[in-house]
């Protein structure tokens, strides 16, 4: 199911906006460097992510999540991580713009 069939729904499309709002907010301020540190904390992280991504309409997140947990889960190039962390957060900064284009063809 395109969970996206779902944000016509105004009380889902609130809980996606508090979704996106959350995670665009965390990833503003998220650095590799400081998250890599604790690399199984950011597995754990990026887990959570994975698992409710595609609920709210976002299966690219959750495939750029799962692609990142499994390099550092199994101990691969720091430099992949690293670039699979860049990717992650330009789908989470991507999701704020694909709501907000939905919500102004929805206004519209």
């Amino acid at each position: 199911m395109d969970y996206r069939e779902l944000w016509t729904d105004p009380e889902f499309l609130e809980m996606v906006t508090e979704y996106v709002d959350a995670h665009t907010g965390k990833c503003d301020g998220w650095h590799f460097e400081d998250a890599f540190q604790e690399p199984l904390k950011l597995a754990a992280e990026v887990h959570k992510i994975a698992g409710s991504a595609g609920m709210y309409g976002f299966p690219d997140i959750t495939d750029a999540a799962r692609a990142l947990e499994t390099v550092i889960r199994e101990n691969g190039k720091k430099e992949t991580a690293q670039a699979l962390f860049q990717d992650l957060k330009n789908r989470i900064a991507n999701s704020a713009e694909e709501l907000a284009a939905f919500k102004a063809g929805q206004a519209g």
